[in-house]
Formats: structure tokens, C-alpha cells, sequence
């Protein structure tokens, strides 16, 4: 009996052993859709993609274009953008022979007025021009040279009736356009400078109201450099752009 019992035992275990090597090695049962749909349903839908396209009349019918998602989402394409055309600096030719304007500058004074410069490298006359709310003092036959020099100075950290300052190159001259934010009656002078410079300096009254919450300390200076007055000399260089 207990031979009978070893003997059914062996040929149990012999029939497990096929049967898990016959399932290893026979063919995998397909996982399944993760939409729920039967294996059978997705080679189809397989094979209605890959088909290749209805034919009417004898031609071959292109496929419809399909249409963007309703349901947004992140989107690009490869196609290149259309650019606006750049502009160009216009380029200022280089005179020698005709004033050149530099150095536009401004400072807040300790006593409250302001001060506004231009430095010039030889004669010229100053014409002034008053507009309601502007002053322009033209410099006859100067030239802006450096393009960096025509770039507005604006003064709305100061407690000056001065809006803004700028150096603007027009046919007759160097325009240099002071903007007010009050009244105020500006004077200018043309004072002797170093190297045979001369300074076109033009003087504001304190302001008659506050503009800043925070003014800056007096004796401040916003742009070129003053040069010191009663200074001499002859020399004359070429500015840089």
C-alpha cells in the first residue's frame, strides 16, 4: 500500500510539471484593451488605420484633414514666424569741420535750482525757441554725432521744474529740448570749457511744489560730465559712436 501511495504521488507531480511547461512555452494570451474592448476589436480598428484610401472613380480620394482637438491643450508647430523688419540706425556722417554737441548732462544744485549742459568743440551761435510747455535751444550747424548722446534724460526723482531733456540733431543744428512741468524761465550762457570746449549751460529755478516722495540729494548728476570752468587749451578729438 505504501508503494501504491509513493507511485500515485511521482505521477501527480509529473502531470504538473507538463502542464506548466507546455503553458511557459505555448502561446501568451493577449493582455487586455485598457478601453475594456475585446482583443479582437482593437485589430480591427489596427487594420482600419493602416487601410490604404478609398478609391472613387478609378482615383485615389485623399484622406479629410483632421480637425484640432476641442478639449485645448499644448499645441506647436514648425513652420516659421514672420519677423518685422528691423530698423536701422540712422547712420550720421562724420564732419569736421562742423560743431559737434557731447556730453548732455543735468544736476540738482544745493540751493534747489538745476542745471542742464551741453558741451560743444568749437563756436557757435545759440538760437532759443519757447513753446507752452517747452524750451529749445538751437546750436546752429552742430552736429549729434554719438547716437548715445540723443537719448532723453528724464527727471522724475527731482524736485525741478525740468520734465525732461534731450539732444535732437535736426537739417539747421543740435537741438538741445528742454520739457517743463511748470513755469519757469530758464537762462542759459556759453562759458569757456577745457581743451578749447565751450559749455552751454542752462539754469532752472527751484521747483514750486514737490514732485518726488523720496528727492534725491542735492548736487546730484545725471548724464555727461561738467567740465570745470575757466580751464584752457587746444586740443581736439574725433568722438567716438
Amino acid at each position: 500500500m505504501a508503494d501504491l501511495g509513493r507511485i500515485r504521488i511521482v505521477a501527480l507531480l509529473a502531470s504538473a510539471t507538463v502542464l506548466t511547461v507546455g503553458g511557459a512555452y505555448g502561446q501568451a494570451a493577449a493582455p487586455p484593451s485598457p478601453s475594456g474592448a475585446a482583443p479582437n476589436a482593437d485589430a480591427a480598428a489596427r487594420g482600419a488605420d493602416a487601410a490604404p484610401p478609398a478609391r472613387e472613380g478609378g482615383e485615389e480620394k485623399a484622406a479629410a484633414p483632421k480637425r484640432p482637438s476641442a478639449t485645448g491643450g499644448y499645441s506647436w508647430s514648425d513652420k516659421p514666424t514672420k519677423r518685422r523688419p528691423r530698423r536701422r540706425a540712422r547712420h550720421v556722417k562724420y564732419n569736421p569741420s562742423a560743431p559737434h554737441a557731447n556730453f548732455p548732462g543735468f544736476r540738482l544744485l544745493p540751493d534747489g535750482q538745476s542745471l542742464v549742459w551741453v558741451v560743444l568743440d568749437r563756436q557757435t551761435s545759440v538760437e532759443v525757441r519757447h513753446a507752452a510747455n517747452r524750451v529749445t535751444y538751437v546750436m546752429t550747424g552742430a552736429q549729434v554725432y554719438t547716437r548715445n548722446n540723443t537719448r532723453p534724460l528724464v527727471t522724475t526723482h527731482f524736485n525741478t521744474p525740468l520734465q525732461s531733456m534731450r539732444l535732437v540733431q535736426h537739417a539747421d543744428g543740435a537741438h538741445l529740448e528742454l520739457v517743463l512741468r511748470e513755469p519757469a524761465e530758464p537762462v542759459h550762457q556759453l562759458v569757456r570749457g577745457p581743451r578749447g570746449m565751450l559749455v552751454l549751460k542752462v539754469q532752472l529755478p527751484r521747483a514750486t511744489r514737490q514732485y518726488a516722495s523720496n528727492p534725491a540729494e542735492p548736487a546730484v548728476k545725471v548724464g555727461g560730465t561738467l567740465p570745470p570752468a575757466g580751464a584752457t587749451g587746444s586740443a581736439r578729438a574725433r568722438p567716438t559712436q
